[in-house]
Protein backbone atom coordinates (compact mmCIF):
# COMPACT_ATOMS: atom_id res chain seq x y z
CA UNK A 1 0.00 0.00 0.00
CA UNK A 2 3.01 2.32 0.87
CA UNK A 3 4.43 1.63 -2.78
CA UNK A 4 1.40 2.66 -4.22
CA UNK A 5 0.53 5.91 -2.46
CA UNK A 6 4.26 6.64 -3.04
CA UNK A 7 3.41 5.46 -6.67
CA UNK A 8 0.42 7.62 -7.19
CA UNK A 9 0.80 10.60 -5.11
CA UNK A 10 -0.21 12.69 -8.24
CA UNK A 11 -3.26 10.89 -8.46
CA UNK A 12 -3.91 11.41 -4.40
CA UNK A 13 -2.87 14.96 -4.92
CA UNK A 14 -5.27 15.50 -7.94
CA UNK A 15 -8.32 13.96 -6.20
CA UNK A 16 -7.38 15.92 -2.55
CA UNK A 17 -7.66 19.59 -4.65
CA UNK A 18 -11.14 17.98 -6.07
CA UNK A 19 -12.50 17.38 -3.12
CA UNK A 20 -11.42 20.66 -1.08
CA UNK A 21 -12.31 22.53 -4.31
CA UNK A 22 -15.84 21.23 -4.77
CA UNK A 23 -17.07 19.60 -1.46
CA UNK A 24 -15.07 21.70 1.35
CA UNK A 25 -15.81 25.11 -0.53
CA UNK A 26 -19.39 24.52 -1.27
CA UNK A 27 -19.97 23.83 2.09
CA UNK A 28 -18.28 26.92 3.04
CA UNK A 29 -20.52 29.01 0.74
CA UNK A 30 -23.50 27.57 2.24
CA UNK A 31 -22.72 29.08 6.30
CA UNK A 32 -25.92 31.72 6.72
CA UNK A 33 -24.32 35.07 6.75
CA UNK A 34 -23.79 36.76 10.23
CA UNK A 35 -26.15 38.65 11.60
CA UNK A 36 -26.72 41.16 14.93
CA UNK A 37 -27.35 38.64 17.22
CA UNK A 38 -24.38 36.21 15.69
CA UNK A 39 -21.72 35.26 18.26
CA UNK A 40 -18.37 37.05 17.79
CA UNK A 41 -17.01 33.33 17.55
CA UNK A 42 -19.14 32.44 15.06
CA UNK A 43 -18.54 35.98 12.96
CA UNK A 44 -15.04 35.01 13.36
CA UNK A 45 -14.90 31.41 11.70
CA UNK A 46 -17.15 32.91 9.19
CA UNK A 47 -14.57 35.51 7.89
CA UNK A 48 -11.62 32.55 8.40
CA UNK A 49 -13.42 29.75 6.59
CA UNK A 50 -14.43 32.12 3.10
CA UNK A 51 -10.91 33.61 3.17
CA UNK A 52 -9.64 29.94 3.71
CA UNK A 53 -11.77 29.14 0.45
CA UNK A 54 -11.29 32.46 -1.53
CA UNK A 55 -14.78 33.69 -0.90
CA UNK A 56 -13.02 36.93 0.22
CA UNK A 57 -16.18 39.64 -1.21
CA UNK A 58 -17.88 37.29 1.19
CA UNK A 59 -15.58 36.99 4.46
CA UNK A 60 -15.41 40.74 3.99
CA UNK A 61 -18.97 41.90 3.70
CA UNK A 62 -20.55 41.08 6.99
CA UNK A 63 -19.89 44.83 8.51
CA UNK A 64 -23.63 45.54 7.48
CA UNK A 65 -25.10 42.79 8.59
CA UNK A 66 -23.38 42.92 12.19
CA UNK A 67 -24.91 46.79 12.64
CA UNK A 68 -27.67 46.22 15.36
CA UNK A 69 -30.07 47.51 13.29
CA UNK A 70 -30.17 45.49 10.57
CA UNK A 71 -33.21 42.96 10.71
CA UNK A 72 -35.00 45.66 12.05
CA UNK A 73 -34.18 47.99 8.87
CA UNK A 74 -35.09 44.79 6.39
CA UNK A 75 -38.57 44.62 8.18
CA UNK A 76 -38.87 48.57 7.80
CA UNK A 77 -38.07 48.29 3.76
CA UNK A 78 -40.03 45.34 2.87
CA UNK A 79 -43.21 46.95 4.69
CA UNK A 80 -42.54 50.39 3.20
CA UNK A 81 -43.14 48.61 -0.39
CA UNK A 82 -45.82 46.00 0.61
CA UNK A 83 -43.75 42.39 0.63
CA UNK A 84 -44.72 41.18 3.53
CA UNK A 85 -44.00 37.67 2.92
CA UNK A 86 -41.99 35.69 5.03
CA UNK A 87 -38.12 34.84 4.71
CA UNK A 88 -37.30 30.98 4.38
Amino acid sequence: MVKWVAHYSWLIGIIATWLFNNIVTAMVSNLPAPTKDSTARYVYWFKTLNTVVGNIARAKSTTLEKSPNWQDAIDAHEKANGNNSPRP
